[in-house]
């Protein structure tokens, strides 16, 4: 059967304009001045596998095709524009232990959207945010640097941490440090390099604060001195650092050793070009100069181009020989776990969580990339606060490679369930989407991942306050 070109033009064309309509749709930035109409709400999901290396880019793409048909579906129904009203993503392990073993999870992103028609606007009346911008992002604009949340302390934040003075360098070198920031300088120094952190951590140890600079550096300083540069958080657990504020000075910073080599330069090139590289364990090398100390931590890595296996750099560290960090640091802990204990009232509930955190000091704070102030009390829990409102509690395991036995402990001694069967016995509405277990209740979300050995012991709880 033969069909016409003209019907396979017009086929053509309608997909063409309705693209572009799609395209066109506007999402808000600002609610209209006027008494707009709703014309239909769309609730969206999408999912996209990924892995670490992977995960920035693919989380940006997640977000576009989310978007993408949130406007298609909009032009579809008719609209003129689109506010958001909620954008969330999650991070699922997987339960297929093949795709655990490369490093593979999935991405999860949840946009709720109001598709509405445009009208005549009174200049008069005030302009009011929307809860979302075309980006994704929270619209969120603090004038003040400190939020005073109504539970008898002070969070002191800053959600715009600032820019470096002049654009930063992309080397790295023993002679010149880490993007012009050298060990001994001290954190005015720093800051008049790099801005202002997006975090700061007092430690346990005499003397010891970091400061954190994104999802990318961590600095450890001694009686206000640089001590450390390292090109990772090296303390905190991938769960608190994936949560911290994507400093776009940083995140789009590719660094380079001595101007000349990338992350995953095989060992055997830098081998080759620096003749005093030094073992210290495996896999980890390090040059050295004066009273400054450059670690190269290297990694296996499979080149699936050439189907081979090679040992690549992976991570950098910039230390003082002279100020060598402790081995074991630790955060400071604001709240003890002994002191956190269940009074007969219910551990899921806002009232609750208000209550024992009202004297707790804060010592340990980050900025957040949707803008909240993330605090941590101990090495087992954490509150996510916005404005004057408890948001989240967070009850997870805060350093890297941290078993779960303090996590554990703490959810005894708050009479929470600390497995797959408990949480299903308290929640029986909750539902497992992949490894993670997720209830609904009245104004709160419980949600929680589990392991999959043994008793299916739960990694972590989060409490979202509505």
């Amino acid at each position: 059967m033969k069909t016409s070109s003209p019907f396979y033009c017009l086929l053509i064309c309608w997909a063409t304009m309705s693209a572009a309509a799609a395209a066109d749709l506007p999402i808000l930035d600002t609610f209209p001045r006027c008494d707009y109409q709703l014309v239909q709400q769309f609730d969206i999901t999408q999912q996209r596998s990924t892995d670490e290396a992977s995960e920035p880019e693919d989380q940006q793409k997640l977000l576009a095709d989310v978007l993408h048909l949130i406007r298609r579906n909009s032009a579809d129904a008719g609209a003129e524009a689109i506010i958001l009203q909620y954008v969330n993503g999650d991070k699922l392990m997987l339960k297929n232990s093949v795709r655990r073993k490369t490093g593979s999870f999935e991405l999860r992103l949840n946009a709720r959207a109001d598709a509405i028609t445009l009208c005549d606007e009174d200049p008069k009346l005030p302009l009011k945010a929307t809860p979302f911008n075309e980006r994704g992002n929270r619209n969120a604009v603090l004038s003040t640097q400190s939020i005073n949340i109504p539970i008898a302390f002070t969070l002191t934040t800053n959600i715009d941490t600032g820019s470096p003075a002049q654009p930063l360098k992309p080397l790295v070198s023993l002679q010149q440090g880490f993007h012009g920031v050298l060990p001994g300088m001290t954190s005015d120094e720093l800051k008049a390099i790099w801005g202002q952190p997006d975090a700061e951590f007092q430690l346990q140890q005499q003397g010891y604060h970091a400061l954190a600079y994104g999802k990318q550096y961590w600095l450890l300083l001694y009686q206000d001195k640089i001590v450390s540069i390292d090109s990772r958080h090296s303390l905190l657990s991938a769960d608190i650092t994936r949560q911290l504020n994507d400093n776009q000075a940083f995140s789009h910073l590719a660094w380079q050793l001595d101007g000349q080599f990338e992350q995953r330069t095989p060992l055997t090139e830098l081998k080759a070009q620096y003749q005093q590289l030094k073992p210290l364990a495996d896999n980890l090398f390090s040059l050295q100069q004066g009273d400054r100390q450059l670690q190269m931590e290297f990694a296996d890595y499979l080149d699936i181009r050439s189907g081979t296996q090679q040992t690549v750099l992976n991570q950098l560290r910039l230390q003082s020989v002279k100020l060598t960090p402790p081995k074991q640091l630790e955060l400071a802990v604001a709240l003890p776990l002994d002191q956190l204990q269940n009074d007969s009232t219910n551990p899921f509930s806002r009232q609750y969580w208000q209550t024992t955190l009202q004297a707790v000091p804060v010592l340990n704070s980050a900025v957040r990339s949707d803008g909240y102030a993330l605090t941590i009390y101990n090495a087992s829990l954490a509150a996510v606060f916005h404005l004057q409102q408890l948001k989240e509690i967070q009850l997870l395991p805060v350093y890297q490679g941290q078993g779960s036995d303090q996590l554990q402990q703490t959810l005894k001694n708050l009479s929470m369930p600390s497995s797959k069967a408990a949480f299903l016995q308290q929640f029986p509405d909750a539902f497992d989407a992949l490894g993670k277990l997720i209830y609904y209740g009245d104004q709160i979300e419980v949600s929680a991942l589990y392991s999959e050995t043994g008793d299916s012991q739960l990694e972590n709880i989060t409490i979202s306050f509505m």
